[in-house]
């Protein structure tokens, strides 16, 4: 498994195939399961309330709330993944979206039943707390989110003002759920005839493979039907996105930071000079991506460079990788990592982890969940065979992997930092 396969030509790699998915069992082995796990979740975050008043206590009072914390949003996250996993699978299946909403109000029960922590701890103040660090084993593995804590001192509100904010937290990540669910199930995509007769419905991972069409006009073609979709719905785009905006304005306000830029970096103590750095070194080398277009446009032979242009490959090409291929490529390029990393990475390539290939109302694009700290990472990708689908792939085994790695080196409480 680990050779790379001879190269070869083949015909454009048809978008109906048979699917490869994950298998969801690992987390709950059937819907009903997941039910009842989510009656049992229900109530806990309730009971954490208990705790209200009495983490300053003793190092080990501090110790049983956390721990009880903890392994609360252990099982509450695992209840959540699966219920997005199995949305993502096909976003036009109601029942589906409505356990996913489900889980997203049973996590902002649970953000608003702990609000109380962050504002207890500080009133407790930063020598008692290490204090309780040096004196209990059990607080070692969550040393790090205390001291986390009090780093956020400045902008951490009282307790009422946090439950408030906790309780608004389903509602700003409505116009996130609002796009997920235009972009992959209710938009009317379009369907064109290529210039070679192949009639193609235009969905995001159509678009993905038609807009690199050697054929200029097949791009142009793919290009305006595509996005002519979408400007149909600019007007409830451009309210979702204000929407989306307004809500970081709102929380960083909320939460007296200067901006919402850094409210957003923030969380993980990211300086705001670094980004504008980014921005400022962007800027700096835009002349090379200028160039870089001057000769894409010759090497193209047009006259004007379209935006339709910038897709193609300049190398003609009409290889299609198989889904074996990519994997055999996967673990060829991690070699340099040590045998350690090609044992994970085989274990997961040989696995059920992985939604593969494009159809009708999955997520658009690739992503790597790897939240579920006692099972293992989640994949989706929608493979068309193309370099890029290949280059895709090894990235998202690249946090597939980094996942396993911090997960065994690390308890549920540090893995995800």
């Amino acid at each position: 498994m680990a050779s790379i396969v001879t190269e070869q030509t083949a015909p454009a790699a048809p978008l109906v195939r048979e699917q490869i998915v994950w298998d969801l069992a690992d987390l709950y082995p059937s819907v009903e399961a997941w039910r009842v796990a989510r009656e049992n979740v229900a109530g806990r975050a309730e009971d954490l309330a208990r705790f209200r008043g009495t983490l300053g206590e003793s190092a080990e009072q501090l110790a049983d709330a956390l721990d009880s914390v903890r392994g609360a949003e252990k099982k509450l996250v695992r209840l959540f993944v699966y219920a997005f996993l199995k949305a993502d699978e096909d976003r036009r299946v109601s029942e589906a979206q409505e356990r996913r909403g489900e889980a997203a109000t049973l996590m902002a029960e649970f953000e608003e039943a702990v609000a109380f922590i962050a504002p207890e701890l500080l009133r407790i103040g930063a020598a008692t707390i290490e204090r309780f660090i040096a004196a209990e084993p059990r607080l070692e593995k969550h040393a790090f989110g205390l001291r986390d804590t009090l780093r956020r001192a400045d902008h951490t509100l009282s307790d009422e003002s946090e439950e408030v904010l906790a309780a608004t937290g389903s509602m700003r990540q409505g116009p996130e759920r609002i796009y997920a669910m235009l972009s992959s199930s209710d938009l009317p995509f379009p369907t064109v005839t290529l210039s070679t007769g192949e009639a193609v419905r235009l969905d995001q991972a159509a678009y993905g493979r038609h807009r690199a069409s050697p054929v200029r006009e097949d791009r142009k073609l793919v290009f305006d039907a595509f996005w002519g979709a979408w400007r149909n719905y600019e007007a409830t785009l451009g309210q979702t996105l204000e929407t989306h905006v307004k809500s970081n304005v709102f929380e960083a306000k909320v939460r007296n930071f200067d901006s919402a830029l850094d409210r957003a970096l923030f969380g993980a103590n990211i300086p705001p000079a670094v980004y504008r750095t980014l921005i400022e070194a962007t800027h700096r080398h835009l002349p090379s991506l200028h160039r870089y277009f001057r000769i894409r446009r010759q090497l193209l032979g047009v006259d004007e460079l379209r935006y339709s242009d910038i897709y193609p490959p300049l190398v003609s090409s009409d290889r299609v990788y198989t889904l074996e291929e990519a994997r055999g490529l996967a673990l060829a390029s991690a070699s340099p990592l040590g045998a350690d990393y090609v044992t994970l990475l085989g274990e997961g390539l040989a696995s059920d982890w992985t939604h593969v290939y494009p159809q009708p109302g999955k997520a658009p694009g690739a992503y790597m969940y790897g939240s579920v700290y006692d099972v293992h990472p989640y994949l989706l990708l929608n493979f068309n065979g193309a370099y890029d689908d290949v280059t895709t792939f090894v990235h998202e085994w690249g946090h597939a992997v980094h996942t396993m790695l911090s997960t065994r080196a690390n308890p549920y409480e540090t893995a995800g930092y």
